[in-house]
């Protein structure tokens, strides 16, 4: 009975440790400086921040936007997460997860309203790969066919194939 346990216990934690190492965080980190019109800093500043992706900046298509509501620290720093704010329905993704990110190369746009009188544009900038796009590069050159494994047991014993 201890051995069956044992079994159902390392095949849960292998069940669990294969479903959830693939994850990944849906979201890319953004922080920024706010500034007014005047070029002053906006120390502990109520801000709406509006963060769009565009997929062609010739045509200015947008895939993605969102708003955040955020107050900036005593340096005026503000820190979000692009992919977790609020849809303003206007991107041709309906959700983050669904930009199609290798159709083409993307644009970050960022807009701030920093006195509930609109959103004032601060600029557009290419995005660039990130440490998990990286990784991805490793990934493509895996062989699925060499990563195949089998599971027996033998008595009480748990067996992996390929000398694992």
């Amino acid at each position: 009975m201890k051995t069956k346990n044992t079994l159902l216990t390392f095949l849960g934690l292998l069940f669990f440790a294969t479903t959830f190492a693939q994850n990944f965080p849906q979201g890319i980190n953004y922080q920024a400086v706010a500034r007014d019109i005047n070029g002053d800093v906006l120390i502990d500043h109520p801000l709406g921040i509006k963060l769009s992706i565009i997929s062609d900046i010739s045509t200015g298509i947008i895939s993605w936007q969102e708003t955040h509501l955020d107050t900036t620290n005593t340096y005026g720093l503000f820190t979000t997460i692009i992919g977790t704010g609020t849809t303003t329905g206007l991107g041709a993704s309906a959700t983050f997860n669904e930009v199609d990110w290798g159709a083409s190369n993307h644009f970050l746009k960022i807009e701030i309203d920093y006195d509930s009188s609109g959103y004032v544009d601060m600029g557009t900038t290419a995005l660039m790969s990130v440490p998990y796009s990286m990784n991805a590069k490793v990934a493509a050159n895996v062989n699925p066919i060499d990563e195949l494994q089998n599971l027996s047991i033998s008595g009480d014993t748990l067996f992996i194939s390929n000398g694992n």
